[in-house]
């Protein structure tokens, strides 16, 4: 299991690196990676942060968390792809990259969709569940007009494309909640910190 997670992971790093992916797939990265650089500042922005201290960290995170994101995604989508039937009928890495990056797109879409569904609501399990459903309706929307984009290249089974949206949608939840006990475990030491 380890073995095949490794493997997976580092041939997908190397195609990556070494671009011998299409170059629709790059630009679909810069893409994305532009589009959360701007969420992020405008966020920043709002929150009055400094942009230009906090920039460059920021965009280390953003590259670090796109890469780990893209290659769960890579992972998630190859091992459902065991586990359902015919999941995909032309099956290939390359479908599999496509999927990952469906996901990494949907994400950034939500991203500031949750942000600013997290000032109006303040009850934790009510902010889960209303994440799970805008993260449901965004992969799906997402799923569908990738699946439509890339219909010469691979059709995805039902069952499969459920499966996905439905267990990337959990991983967004617990994505955002970890992200909120990282925000205020950060904030409580910065105000300890003003307090010495």
């Amino acid at each position: 299991m380890i073995q095949a997670v490794l493997e997976i992971t580092i041939k997908f790093l190397t195609e990556l690196i070494s671009f011998e992916l299409p170059v629709y797939m790059y630009i679909w990265f810069a893409v994305l990676f532009i589009f959360s650089m701007i969420v992020e500042n405008v966020q920043l922005a709002i929150a009055k942060d400094s942009i230009l201290n906090s920039i460059l960290k920021r965009l280390g995170i953003k590259i670090l968390s796109l890469l780990v994101v893209l290659i769960i995604g890579v992972l998630g989508s190859n091992f459902f792809a065991q586990v359902v039937e015919d999941a995909v009928n032309k099956e290939s890495n390359l479908a599999y990259y496509i999927l990952s990056t469906t996901i990494a797109t949907a994400l950034t879409i939500i991203e500031p969709i949750i942000e600013t569904m997290k000032k109006f609501i303040k009850e934790q399990s009510n902010l889960a569940f209303a994440n799970f459903t805008v993260s449901v309706i965004c992969l799906t929307v997402t799923f569908q007009a990738v699946s439509s984009i890339f219909s010469d290249y691979f059709i995805l089974a039902t069952p499969y494309k459920v499966v996905l949206i439905i267990s990337s949608a959990i991983g967004i939840v617990y994505l955002v909640k970890f992200d909120q006990n990282n925000l205020e475990v950060n904030s409580e030491s910065v105000h300890s910190n003003k307090n010495d």
